[in-house]
């Protein structure tokens, strides 16, 4: 992503973080292509984790024995 996107994403001006790259300060790492663009590398996606199995109301079933009711 460009250098002026990953600014404002960051809430840092775009001169800011060109003087990070400047300084060799940025969080990230950046290059520069050939038509003097700052690049910065955009990290890979997170997934999300996710279960198998049907989630359970453990709660309630606390309750329900704690009160004496029927627990299915």
């Amino acid at each position: 992503m460009k250098l002026s996107e990953w600014a404002r994403q960051q809430g840092v001006s775009y001169q800011t973080a060109w003087r990070w790259v400047k300084a060799g300060k940025m969080p990230v790492p950046v290059r520069q292509a050939p038509s003097g663009t700052w690049l910065v590398a955009e990290p890979a996606p997170s997934v999300p984790a996710t279960s198998c199995r049907r989630p359970t109301n453990r709660s309630a079933r606390a309750v329900a024995v704690a009160t004496g009711e029927d627990v299915q």
